[in-house]
């Protein structure tokens, strides 16, 4: 294919500024992005011929942490939403530059980095410029093939079956560049990999030019040796498997007779003597001629010579079944033309009954499962959507048939790990036309055994579930875009055929939108109640073995290879987690669920941790009863995370604040009824503490992090929201004055406090505390917003005036919110208490990152701990007694001041100065205590004074 440089306007900078030089604004966002993808591209150019090992340009150009947010996955987003309206241009613009991108010379620079490259490589190779240039050529049309088909395909993918027409000059270039890499050989990963994305394109534009590319291929069989040469062979048969032939043309269909099935009819001898062969053409007629029998069928198109030619491919199938040393090959070829006559149904009725019986023998044999199962859904799908009325007895007998073959308990056919997809198709597409048989027969089975001895059983069992039970609940609205589950994306390495499973997925989508199986009866509560009870156990058993991988729990180098070692266990997980959407497993108690949910949202597996999140905001939006319990869980398991890991409490944050909005969005537009809840589960309704949140957030308010204090004011916002709502609902909900509105109506004199040099304790402890708090003098530049405050005082200069307006917020609290002080010092303490226990009052500290957050949390929390600590007797805890990590116990102020006067005589600037700053803060009723202490211990000179 002759290419010719042609120069594009995203490739070099715009001329001008002015806007009206552009037609539209969206003509100058169009090349915006454009230019964006050129530059992306040419920017990891360089990188990839440089790369000796970078076969897979998935893995230079995603993110493998997070492959959905990289910078391409972006730039595709962006494009697509363009090709709503502007596909065809678009797609013109990027065959364009893909042509004129291997058409550039190559620099001479590049060359000299390449030679370099190589020398320095294990190789050593010396290259010439040549040789250089003609590595480089080669791997720059790898490249930008790459790129292309990826984009293309990712763009088509969008349309799904509403492909628009494309010009024909792009379709006849994108044609020869699929068929270049089918023709020739794929030496290395990379090329099999675009060579299949091409033809997955072909898959897509055969919508409209089926005629063109069938008569290609056609050529390209006859051409030269054809299909004898064995390495051309496989690939053009694998090529040819994503056509779409349309039922509705007559020109599709005779094309397809024409240059197919005729083709394999004078070829079938030949080409079903090798193995390799052979299967490849099963698949080929597997691929095409399965989606035929979806039809539909027109009346004004002849189906004769398409039901002959299907006839004869079936007997000569059926002789060489016969033949075959490993017959079980022959069952695509098969259950494939068994369903593909579309006007006459002698052929189906006459031998499926003898296929599938054949069919289900081949199972025994692990290797042969696959496609025998695939086989079984072909013929299933046809039984129950031509025959269930017209001949109820076969299908009757093709159900029972499934049951006992397939899904009994004391089968000898066990499920593997590989086919559990085509097993949960199975199961759904049964209980489509018969949920009765499919509920008590099948899945019932499955999830009785909650030891897990047969783990795929137990999956299909609780997926098939899920799904039936989910489906039947659709608004009538919302079917036509119900998508079936995939059990792919639960368990990792799982293998098969992907063309094959969106043929099932799009089969079952579409009874969906046919509203087939919606008549039928409820599920009976005696099902829900086996369904929650298999839950149970099996979700204790996960905990105990894979729960514990967080990422906020001290743990080895060993987590990786631990993730590799179960990672069965937490697909299990996953599982679990998905179909809790449906029922609450009681037996584990509400708190400890959704603590243990909670959890989950920090586990070292992402998808085990954005299953658990997705289950949060699924009770959240859907159970009321659950909401006080998720909302108290989720804070009192964010405070686990320790202060050092800031990254992560963020996220935990971030979290928190979704769930709140849920709820506050369900106050502002409630549910007309919880139609969610299993008639098996009984939820009490739970108290919620609204104090418990206001404590929390006043310990995230001492972190030196600003956007963690941010979200602790967001916080506290939304609880006050919810709490003013829950206590005009209940009178049992606690009542007091919520943490955000004091600090609402003190935020003037909070703010001014904050900027008061005060460096002694406060002596006169008689004084009117408020009316000390309200005659301090404003600094110049004084600010009204205490959240304007917080948000601003995050330099290390600010540090210290922030320590101070902690101090004051904790007076305040302490005074008009006791329960939220007495919360937030419960959890405040041991976090003080692990950081004393670290700290020496004779040793300086070396400063490191993690010595230095240390050093700012230690004098914000004294700050607000000598604010809000309690009094306290001899019933609340010894002063020896110890706190985590060895640190003090720092229950009451008592112990806080023991722990805290030693470092008044410090000669360390960094530990005795915040002692000096909060001792302030000391609510009056205390001071006695400090002089006392400090005498006793004589600990700081001015005791004896």
């Amino acid at each position: 294919m002759a290419s010719v440089f042609i120069p594009l306007p995203w490739e070099s900078p715009f001329d001008t500024k002015d806007v009206s030089d552009f037609e539209t604004p969206t003509h100058l966002l169009f090349k915006t992005i454009c230019h964006s993808y050129a530059k992306f591209a040419t920017n990891y150019f360089e990188d990839y011929v440089l790369k000796d090992d970078a076969n897979l340009m998935d893995e230079l150009v995603f993110d493998r942490e997070a492959p959905i947010s990289s910078p391409f996955s972006q730039l595709l987003q962006s494009l697509t939403i363009i090709s709503v309206n502007f596909l065809t241009p678009l797609a013109n613009a990027l065959i364009n530059w893909r042509n004129s991108s291997i058409c550039r010379p190559i620099s001479s620079d590049l060359i000299k980095k390449k030679i370099d490259a190589v020398l320095k490589s294990k190789s050593k190779k010396q290259l010439t410029d040549k040789e250089a240039s003609t590595i480089i050529e080669e791997k720059r049309q790898l490249f930008y093939d790459y790129f292309f088909s990826k984009t293309i395909h990712f763009l088509f993918e969008g349309f799904i079956n509403n492909l628009p027409r494309l010009s024909d000059d792009f379709c006849i270039q994108t044609e020869d560049l699929a068929f270049l890499y089918i023709i020739n050989e794929a030496n290395n990963p990379l090329r099999i990999h675009i060579r299949e994305t091409y033809c997955k394109i072909l898959g897509f534009v055969s919508k409209y030019r089926i005629t063109q590319i069938l008569r290609r291929f056609k050529q390209e069989f006859d051409s030269k040796e054809g299909l004898k040469r064995f390495n051309i062979g496989v690939p053009l048969m694998l090529g040819i498997r994503y056509l779409k032939i349309d039922t509705k043309s007559n020109e599709s269909i005779q094309s397809a007779v024409t240059n197919l099935l005729e083709v394999v009819n004078a070829n079938f001898k030949e080409w079903t003597k090798k193995g390799e062969l052979r299967e490849a053409l099963g698949n080929l007629l597997a691929f095409i001629l399965a989606p035929i029998s979806q039809g539909p069928i027109d009346s004004s198109v002849s189906y004769d010579n398409w039901d002959k030619a299907v006839t004869n491919l079936f007997n000569l199938s059926q002789a060489s079944a016969k033949k075959v040393k490993k017959s079980w090959q022959m069952v695509p070829y098969l259950s494939s033309l068994v369903v593909a006559t579309l006007k006459t149904n002698d052929v189906f009725l006459q031998n499926a009954d003898t296929i599938i019986d054949n069919t289900f023998s081949y199972l025994k044999d692990v290797s042969n499962r696959p496609i025998c199962l695939e086989a079984i859904f072909r013929i299933g799908f046809n039984y129950f959507s031509k025959f269930n009325t017209i001949h109820g007895d076969k299908t009757n007998k093709f159900v029972t048939n499934v049951i006992n073959q397939l899904y009994q308990k004391k089968r000898d056919i066990a499920i593997n790990k590989e086919c559990v997809d085509i097993y949960l198709d199975i199961v759904t597409l049964v209980a489509f036309y018969n949920q009765e048989a499919s509920l008590k027969g099948i899945i019932t089975d499955l999830v009785r055994d909650t030891n897990i001895q047969n783990p795929e059983s137990y999956l299909i069992g609780l997926l098939s579930f899920y799904q039936i039970d989910f489906r039947r609940r659709i608004p009538e609205s919302q079917r036509a875009n119900w998508i079936p589950l995939s059990a792919d994306s639960f368990i990792t390495g799982l293998t098969g055929e992907s063309l094959g499973k969106n043929w099932r997925k799009q089969v079952l989508s579409q009874l969906t939108s046919q509203n087939i199986g919606f008549g039928q009866s409820p599920i009976p509560e005696e099902d829900y109640t086996k369904f929650n009870r298999a839950i149970q156990p099996v979700l204790i058993q996960l905990d105990q073995q894979v729960g514990g991988l967080v990422k906020h729990v001290r743990g080895g180098p060993q987590r990786t290879e631990l993730l590799k070692e179960k990672s069965y266990a937490l697909d299990f997980l996953r599982v679990i987690l998905r179909v809790c959407r449906r029922t609450v497993p009681l037996g584990i108690g509400v708190f400890d669920l959704s603590q243990m949910i909670a959890k989950y949202t920090l586990h070292l597996h992402d998808g085990v941790a954005d299953e658990a999140f997705c289950l949060l905001k699924h009770y959240m939006e859907l159970r009321p009863k659950l909401r006080p319990v998720i909302a108290l869980s989720f804070a009192r398991f964010i405070l686990t995370v320790s202060d050092l890991l800031p990254i992560l409490l963020k996220n935990s944050l971030k979290k928190l604040q979704e769930l709140f909005q849920i709820w506050i969005d369900k106050i502002v537009h409630p549910l007309e009824k919880d139609n969610e809840a299993l008639p098996c589960e009984k939820i009490d309704s739970i108290e919620y503490d609204p104090n418990e949140i206001d404590g929390m957030c006043l310990v995230f308010l001492c972190s030196p992090d600003i956007a963690i204090r941010k979200q602790a004011l967001d916080i506290l916002k939304m609880n006050a929201v919810i709490s003013e709502n829950l206590l005009a609902e209940s009178a049992s909900i606690k009542k007091g004055t919520r943490l955000m509105r004091a600090l609402l109506e003190n935020e003037e004199t909070l703010v001014g406090f904050s900027y008061e040099q005060r460096n002694c304790i406060i002596t006169n402890y008689e004084t009117d505390f408020d009316a000390l708090l309200r005659n301090q003098p404003r600094p110049k530049n004084y600010k009204k917003s205490t959240k304007r405050t917080i948000e601003r005082l995050s330099t290390k200069k600010d540090n210290e005036k922030y320590s101070r307006l902690l101090g004051f917020i904790g007076l305040k609290a302490s005074s008009v919110c006791p329960e939220a002080a007495s919360h937030c010092w419960r959890n405040a303490s041991q976090r003080l208490s692990s950081i004393i226990g670290m700290l020496d009052a004779s040793k300086e500290t070396k400063v490191t990152e993690g010595s230095d957050a240390r050093l700012i949390f230690w004098r914000n929390y004294i700050c607000l701990g000598c604010a809000i600590a309690p009094e306290g007797g001899p019933d609340l805890g010894s002063e020896s007694s110890q706190g985590p990590e060895g640190g003090p116990s720092l229950y009451t102020a008592n112990q806080l001041l023991h722990a805290l006067l030693p470092f008044l005589s410090s000669e360390v600037k960094s530990l005795r100065v915040p002692v000096e700053i909060s001792l302030q803060f000391i609510q009056p009723s205390i001071f006695p205590s400090v002089f006392r202490e400090a005498a006793a211990s004589e600990a700081i000179a001015f005791a004896d004074e």
